[in-house]
This record gives structure tokens, sequence and C-alpha cells, in this order.
């Protein structure tokens, strides 16, 4: 049995079918964790992209976990019956995504402090008095909307070259909208 590790708060588990083998899955904080007697496999709740389940009239419940770097990891709900399973897909599809949600705005929150710290930081550059003789350092606060500002304006950027290109927008609706590479990996120059 998988074993939750220091910090990590279990949310939701059931049982799943993973690649051909029967095993249990762990819902928590921290991410999604498949396992059996044999084997498991590990999901950072960083690496997910976004996830995906099967609509009810599909034969089996299925939820399909988009990772950022890697393949796609394709869970069947293991119940009696398959209202059963679609209660317990539809349960999992809910907790998931509350899961990603509050990790994004932790991760947000996150950012935003860090732009406070920088704030609070001095900025040093070097100016020249009246008579341009004497050089002296001088400390200039860096603003918090100057680092919002910054994000703001990179992410206008890239929606605006992507609405300038059509053939650039259509490469990236494959390749990060279909999962295959990150929004950060796309744009990496």
């Amino acid at each position: 049995m998988s074993r939750i590790g220091d910090g990590e708060e279990l949310f939701f588990r059931f049982r799943s079918r993973y690649q051909k083998a029967d095993g249990t899955v762990d819902l928590t904080n921290k991410g999604v964790r498949w396992f059996n007697t044999e084997s498991s496999v590990w999901i950072p709740i960083d690496s997910i992209e976004k996830h995906e389940v099967s609509p009810e009239n599909h034969s089996k419940a299925m939820i399909r976990i988009l990772r950022k770097s890697a393949s796609a990891v394709v869970l069947t709900i293991l119940e009696a019956t398959p209202k059963r399973a679609y209660e317990i897909l539809c349960s999992a599809k809910v907790t998931l995504g509350t899961i990603l949600k509050e990790h994004r705005k932790k991760k947000r929150s996150s950012i935003e402090s860090q732009g406070e710290i920088l704030g609070q930081k001095r900025k040093k550059f070097l100016a020249a008095d009246d008579d341009n003789n004497h050089v002296q350092e001088k400390d200039v606060p860096i603003q918090k909307e100057d680092t919002r500002n910054y994000f703001k304006s990179a992410i206008e950027r890239r929606q605006n070259e992507l609405r300038a290109n059509a053939a650039l927008g259509k490469v990236y609706r494959e390749l990060v909208g279909g999962g295959i590479m990150s929004e950060e990996e796309f744009w990496k120059p």
C-alpha cells in the first residue's frame, strides 16, 4: 500500500486500472499516485496540465490526466456497476479540479509575494550630478506594479503574436493545446 508522505493530505481514493493492471489511485494535495503491489506511478501536481473524463454514455468510466512534459495517464475506474463507476469518476474529477485550482491559486499568490519582495529590494543605478563630473550610486525602489505589468505585458505580447500569425497560432494549438508541450517550452527561445 502506498504511504502518504509528510505534508501530503489524502483527499480521495478509488480503485482503478492503469496499463492493464488493477490498482488504487490516491488524489492528494501533492499529486496523483496510482499503485498496486508491483508498481506505482506518481504525477506531481505541478506537472498536471489538465484532466478530462469520459462521457456518461461511454462503456468505461475513464479519467485522462494530461501532463506538461510527458505522455497522458489514462485511468479506468473499477466498480461493480457502470453507474457507480461514473459516480466515482465525477467525484474524482471534481476533487482533482479543486486540488488543481487551489494549487494554482497558491502558486499565483506565491508569485505575487515574490513581486512584493522584489518591490522591497532596491535597484541601484549610477547617476551623474548636474555638472556631469561626479557619479554616484542611488537606490530606487522597484514597485510591485512593475512586476505585475511585466507578466501582464508578456502574456498580451504572446496573445497578439498568436493572433497576428495564423500559422504560429495553429502550431501553438496543436502542441500546447494538445498537451504535447507546455506553454513555457513553446515560448522558450
